[in-house]
């Protein structure tokens, strides 16, 4: 919470910290001004993200509608590649992501992806930065090419 708090301090919107609806603490205004900081920071990275992974021949990003509510994960599959495989790859190249169902087996099943490992999701956070998701879009792109 301190991690949150520090953020809407640092980078948080002044009229975040000023609001003063109901009995929020300074405490509470920092944490909500970080989060909106977070959101801020992340959404155009993550937009990036989605806007680059879907110029890869052979992958498909799966997520709400553009425009719509999203958090800042990414979930997308590579045609033909098991997405064990792809997350594998991609740790050994210092990319941490996630691969399989994350409790949502049965839309994974309709989508037809439990044969093939299910998903692959990235979690954008505050620290990540433009060129970490330059260097996995060319690591994403590298193993859709094999």
């Amino acid at each position: 919470m301190e991690f949150i708090a520090d953020l809407g301090e640092k980078f948080g919107n002044s009229d975040d910290l000023l609001k003063t609806g109901g009995n929020w603490s300074e405490r509470r205004r920092r944490i909500i001004a970080g989060m909106n900081a977070m959101e801020e920071y992340e959404q155009p990275l993550a937009h990036q993200l989605i806007e680059a992974l879907k110029q890869i021949d052979g992958i498909t990003v799966y997520g709400p509608p553009a425009g719509s509510p999203r958090t800042s994960t990414v979930s997308f599959a590579i045609k033909g590649i098991n997405s064990e495989k792809v997350a594998a790859v991609l740790g050994e190249k210092g990319l941490f992501v996630w691969d399989g169902h994350f409790y949502a087996i049965r839309l994974v099943e309709i989508l037809g992806l439990i044969d093939s490992g299910g998903l692959v999701r990235i979690g954008l956070s505050p620290y990540n930065t433009e060129e970490e998701i330059r260097r996995l879009v060319d690591e994403v792109h590298h193993i859709a090419g094999r």
